[in-house]
């Protein structure tokens, strides 16, 4: 269960305020973001070490057609994640969406996507192409001109951003929890408030350069870099 204001499950809040009555100090928590740290409210002493993935799993496409690219969505279908702005933003820009993810089976989820998202996909122009591995996020994230993500709620870190950037595919996303730590303005994606402002950066998107943003984003949250973080957490 989340604690409504910080997004923070109760059983881990009630269970670092146990550890923390011990007489042994030497523990320390890691949060995913400094949105998490600031904001899981419970006690104990955080540092922010960012997820990782395998960049030499994920290739660089430099050769995308501006026009002719699509946009992509990909995440859970739940209504949280924004499918819906996704699709108004494509449809508003006159761009193809490709969407990816699981379809949630909770009643209200699968309500949402059966009656807000499953009529809107035409085939063509909005295109449903199921969960992906890892290979196939690869295979597609590469061949976008950029991935939206329109959230609705305090994202915690948001792995598919750093998935796209490997591809050297720039992020529209909304300013939600942990996406202005993620995203480099102007460099890796651009960070909105707004569906109106998430549809005028569409056009800015050829504008990022596709090498510069998978370097950025390989400089911040490669394997090394990550595991170097916990390491020295533990040496110190």
């Amino acid at each position: 269960m989340l604690k409504p204001s910080t997004g923070v499950p109760q059983a881990y809040d009630s269970g670092i305020a146990m550890i923390n009555k011990l007489p042994n100090k030497n523990v320390f928590f890691t949060a995913c973001s400094d949105y998490c740290v600031h904001t899981g409210d419970v006690a104990g002493h955080w540092t922010t070490v960012y997820n990782t993935i395998d960049f030499s799993r994920y290739n660089l496409n430099q050769q995308i057609d501006p026009q002719q690219a699509p946009l992509m969505f990909l995440g859970r279908l739940d209504k949280i994640k924004g499918v819906h702005t996704a699709i108004k933003v494509a449809k508003a820009t006159n761009n193809n969406l490709i969407i990816a993810g699981n379809i949630s089976h909770t009643r209200d989820n699968l309500s949402y996507f059966k009656n807000e998202i499953e009529p809107l996909i035409d085939g063509k122009q909005i295109k449903y192409i199921g969960p992906l591995n890892d290979t196939e996020k690869n295979e597609y994230l590469q061949q976008a001109k950029g991935l939206l993500f329109p959230i609705e709620w305090e994202e915690p870190f948001g792995m598919v951003m750093i998935e796209a950037m490997a591809c050297g595919t720039p992020v529209i996303a909304f300013k939600r929890g942990s996406v202005p730590e993620v995203i480099n303005e102007g460099v890796t994606g651009f960070v909105v408030t707004n569906e109106r402002e998430m549809i005028e950066q569409v056009a800015n998107l050829k504008n990022i350069d596709r090498k510069t943003c998978r370097d950025m984003a390989e400089s911040r949250f490669n394997l090394n870099k990550i595991a170097r973080e916990y390491i020295t957490l533990v040496a110190d």
